[in-house]
């Protein structure tokens, strides 16, 4: 999931738009950031859903992170737009894999880095630095969790759900998953082994072709109220598309969920 998010900024008679800010930040990182870079060499492309792929990457020493936090990829671009030439994207991958894994979903409008990451190929090479985040889990394992994911907004849940796949490590968690169509729903694989291994449902809001069993429709009171009849017991955790997540955390505040229990992660859309 891309991190970054900046509203319209007025400073003094300079009036920042989010392509401005998103820009601002790439000169800033390049100027403040850590010497903690590394390469990371591309092992593999995978479709995840339709428009969306994993990029797997080999790194030069095992990464170490938290599951659900996000590192600083950069890409030498030819023609860079005004976007610029750097990204912060949640790590798709768990602590416990031996690779890197960034999924992104496509546009038919994408940025230039988005097209240069399209024409990569196994043995192509791209940057990771300032490894951050605290979209993680929490530390206490009995601490009841509700995961609201809007389409790529998925990421950072699949690098959760593998990392406790792998450790074997029953949490009690509960999903909601919107996405636009059926085709659009991602890492099936992972959503499919936290149910059978560790018991980990995932209730699928689909707006349009959804099938039985599927919520019709986005995440809404009325699928949380149904789908966690305990959501005044739970830690929210909101990722996806801006919109859907300022929307979600509003309607919870409403339902009387503590601001404390709600954890966010934007996905501007402008990646």
């Amino acid at each position: 999931v891309g991190f970054l998010f900046a509203p319209n900024i007025h400073i003094g008679s300079f009036y920042f738009t989010p392509e401005l800010a998103l820009l601002a930040g790439n000169v800033f990182a390049y100027a403040a950031g850590p010497k903690a870079r590394f390469v990371l060499t591309l092992e593999r492309i995978e479709q995840s859903a339709v428009d969306s792929f994993d990029f797997v990457f080999r790194s030069p020493r095992k990464l170490a992170f938290e599951a659900g936090q996000y590192l600083e990829w950069t890409l030498g671009l030819d023609r860079a737009d005004n976007r610029g030439n750097r990204r912060y994207f949640t790590v798709a991958s768990a602590p416990t894999e031996e690779t890197v894994r960034l999924g992104v979903k496509f546009y038919p409008q994408s940025s230039a880095f988005k097209r240069e990451l399209m024409t990569m190929k196994p043995g192509s090479t791209i940057h990771a630095a300032q490894l951050a985040g605290n979209f993680t889990l929490p530390a206490r394992r009995e601490t009841k969790i509700a995961f609201l994911a809007g389409g790529i907004g998925i990421t950072p849940f699949r690098s959760m759900l593998q990392y406790l796949i792998d450790r074997k490590e029953w949490r009690p968690i509960v999903i909601l998953y919107a996405t636009e169509r059926q085709q659009d729903i991602a890492y099936r694989d992972v959503l499919g082994a936290a149910r059978q291994e560790l018991g980990i449902k995932t209730i699928h809001a689909v707006a349009h072709g959804g099938e039985r069993g599927q919520y019709p429709g986005y995440i809404d009171e009325r699928l949380i109220r149904l789908a966690i009849p305990d959501y005044l017991e739970r830690t929210f955790y909101i990722s996806g598309p801006q919109a859907m997540v300022k929307a979600l955390r509003q309607k919870l505040l409403a339902m009387g969920v503590r601001r404390s229990k709600i954890k966010v992660d934007y996905f501007p859309g402008f990646a």
